[in-house]
This record gives structure tokens, C-alpha cells and sequence, in this order.
């Protein structure tokens, strides 16, 4: 879990294109979930591994799995099964040429949005511009089932050369309120990461993307189970831990460390800390997220579905405003959903 989410903010892969099916690499990205999963299956077949790199490959490889559903035209190509030859084939389908134009600027809205002060103070970007797209991918690209994606700003291959959106032809872009690249032409965007326009052109096709990217997260873990065996597989899992681990665990607990269940609003320490600076930095917290309600007027319930991933202990910044999928972290309100990643959004109680 953790590791799929720390892929949209890690310095080393929130720009890498082939960690996300990025600027049409198609192929890379492939390649990506090829590698990683071989690399389990050789692994887990030593006992002597404890297999915690393992465990990140997977949370890796499900990111750039499901980002495939939202970040490709698979859904508007009119599929309703997943793409069988990811995690088996380098080419997983004909991809539009890179000198061939896949969008139009035709079909997208532009918005723009007044910032609220809070929103100017983190954002630095008034007003909020996005856009509203339908129907902007050409039609002969769906109509030939050929594969492209969003460009972004500033995208990287897996040799760290910048990957900029050409200007010479229309290619989609991403799109989100932090995308730059989503003014050039073909304005817009494609992506379906959320059910917000704000963040994704494409919103009112999140949920056909979402279930497609569950399905085949389900269907990768069934494949794997089959080509390791169920004793490896239980090994990978923890499902059967040794008193080793058990130990691990009961040191980590002791120790207030910080563990990550399947639900986006829990993320917690399982030991509660009295001392004071603790008790000292919630009482903080609770005054700043007040100050926070009166500059923005917001009073309203917060939303399970708003992200609310505390990833502080990885050193990372959720809330990077130059890095365009923090985008809902930075500005999102309690109707913004992210893409779920296989998360139980259990009700409150």
C-alpha cells in the first residue's frame, strides 16, 4: 500500500513516465511491470529472503498497473475487460506513432475558478484553470484501437531525460489544475485518476477506469499465486508470519511505529503517546485546521474519500504544489475522490 502511494510523491518516480504510462511509453512502462515481477518470482522461491524489497516491487508495480486504466485511452477505445498482456508481453497493444496527432482541442471547456485565500497562500496559482473534456481524443485513434496517453510537464524517462509535450503535433495531455501541459495543444487532458473535474478532464469516466484497474490487480495476484506457489505466496504476504516477524511486529508496536491499513482515512500509530510535546503538536494541529476552515469558509464534513494518506514518516511532501499529483492533497475538498488502489472506503461511524 504504502509503495503504491509513495510512486505519485517519491522524488525518484513521481516524474518517471513508465512508473505511471506516462507520454505515450507504453512499452517502458511494460517493461517496468515485467521486471519487477520477475524479480518477485525469483526471489520469493528463496526461503532465505525476507522479501521486504519484494513487497515494495508489488506496491510499485500495482501503481503503474492501474495507472494504465486511468491514464491511457483503454476506456474510451470502448474496452470493458482489461488488457491481458500487461505483466506478460512488452507490447500490449498498437500504439499511436509519436509524430501522430491523438486530441483535439475541440471537446475541451476551459474553467476558470477564483481562489479562495487559503487556496492562494498553498497554490500560488490564481485563478484555477482546468478543463472540462469530452469526446477530445480523435476518433480515428479509438476507431484503430491505438494506445496513447497524457503528456505532463516535465516527465522524465527511465534515462532522466526530460520528456516535454511536442508542439509540432496535438497530443493529449494529462491534464489537472497543476498540469502546465494541459494549455498547449491539444488543451485539456485525458486522465481519470479522480471524479473530479478540477483534477481529471475525463472524471465521468473514473469509475469505468477504477474497476477495470481493480480486475486486473486481482487477476495479477491470482497469476502470481499460481506461478509461485501458495507457501511462497503466504511467505510474501505475511500471511502465515514466523515467530521472527511476529517479534518485528510486537517490537514495532512497542515502539508507537506507524502502521497503514486498507482504508485512506486510517493511517495511525498503534501505541498512543502521552508525553507531552505530543499531546502539545495535536492541540497544534486541531488550532490549525481551524484557521485553516475560517480563510477558506469551509465548515463543511470532511469526506472519507478525500485523500488523506499521512506519509510524513517517508520524508515525502503530499503537498508539493510542482508536483502535479499532489494536486489533491494541495487543494482537494471533500467531494474530490482519489482512485481507490484497491482501498476498503469502510463508512464512519
Amino acid at each position: 500500500m504504502t509503495q503504491n502511494v509513495l510512486t505519485d510523491f517519491d522524488n525518484k518516480t513521481r516524474k518517471l513516465s513508465e512508473a505511471h504510462f506516462d507520454n505515450e511509453l507504453f512499452i517502458n512502462a511494460s517493461k517496468r511491470i515485467l521486471q519487477f515481477r520477475q524479480i518477485i518470482i525469483n526471489n520469493t522461491h528463496d526461503d532465505n529472503e525476507d522479501l521486504t524489497n519484494e513487497r515494495q516491487l508489488l506496491g510499485q508495480s500495482f501503481h503503474t498497473l492501474q495507472d494504465f486504466y486511468s491514464h491511457s485511452n483503454w476506456v474510451e477505445m470502448g474496452k470493458t475487460d482489461i488488457n491481458q498482456f500487461i505483466g506478460f508481453n512488452e507490447t500490449i497493444g498498437l500504439v499511436a506513432e509519436p509524430n501522430q496527432t491523438t486530441c483535439t482541442n475541440n471537446g475541451c471547456t476551459k474553467i476558470e475558478k477564483s481562489c479562495t485565500l487559503w487556496e492562494q497562500i498553498t497554490v500560488g496559482i490564481c485563478p484555477l484553470v482546468y478543463y472540462d473534456c469530452k469526446n477530445n481524443i480523435l476518433p480515428e485513434i479509438n476507431n484503430q484501437q491505438l494506445l496513447t496517453s497524457g503528456y505532463t510537464a516535465n516527465g522524465v524517462s527511465g534515462n532522466n531525460e526530460v520528456i516535454e509535450k511536442p508542439t509540432n503535433v496535438e497530443k493529449c495531455s494529462h491534464g489537472s489544475v497543476l498540469d502546465q501541459s494541459s494549455h498547449i495543444p491539444a488543451i485539456g487532458g485525458i486522465n481519470k485518476d479522480s471524479y473530479s473535474l478540477v483534477f481529471s478532464p475525463h472524471f465521468d469516466l473514473h469509475k469505468q477506469a477504477a474497476d477495470l484497474a481493480t480486475k486486473a490487480t486481482e487477476q495479477y495476484l491470482n497469476d502470481l499465486r499460481r506461478d509461485i506457489g501458495d507457501k511462497n505466496f503466504d511467505r510474501l504476504f505475511l500471511i502465515n508470519p514466523t515467530g521472527a516477524q511476529c517479534q518485528i511486529a510486537s517490537d514495532s508496536m512497542s515502539q508507537g511505529k506507524r502502521f497503514r491499513f486498507f482504508r485512506s482515512d486510517l493511517s495511525a500509530y498503534l501505541k498512543d503517546d502521552n508525553h507531552w510535546w505530543t499531546k502539545l503538536k495535536r492541540l497544534f494541529k486541531k488550532f490549525f485546521k481551524l484557521f485553516k476552515l475560517i480563510w477558506t469558509g469551509d465548515f463543511r464534513e470532511e469526506n472519507i474519500n478525500q485523500p488523506t494518506y499521512d506519509l510524513s514518516d517517508q520524508g515525502v511532501n503530499v503537498k508539493d504544489v510542482n508536483n502535479l499529483r499532489a494536486a489533491p492533497y494541495v487543494i482537494g475538498k471533500e467531494e474530490v475522490r482519489r482512485k481507490k488502489r484497491n482501498i476498503d472506503l469502510a463508512p464512519k461511524h
